[in-house]
């Protein structure tokens, strides 16, 4: 996660990745980010975003990312197409 002021998080790195205390805080902040873009409530993610569209924005492929394969891996780990917005995971 870009670090943005997280209360969780204890700094950021030099790239600006939040840091966290314990892998627990950081999976949970994670997850809080994920179901705020699924519900509306972020200002970056929209809920009719595919899974594929997030991981464009999320993870994008000009910062040495891989966002076709990561929602590729994520659309079959819960059994659905990359096609399927994000708004139905909840």
């Amino acid at each position: 996660l870009k670090y943005v002021g997280q209360k969780e998080a204890i700094g950021q790195d030099y790239r600006g990745f939040c840091i966290f205390p314990t892998y627990a805080i950081g999976y949970m902040a994670l997850r809080k980010m994920v179901v705020n873009a699924c519900s509306g409530i972020s200002k970056v993610y929209r809920p009719t975003m595919t899974i594929l569209q997030f991981f464009e924005v999320f993870a994008p492929s000009n910062d040495n990312n891989f966002p076709i394969q990561y929602a590729t891996f994520v659309a079959k780990y819960v059994g659905v197409p990359v096609e399927t917005q994000i708004k139905d995971l909840l």
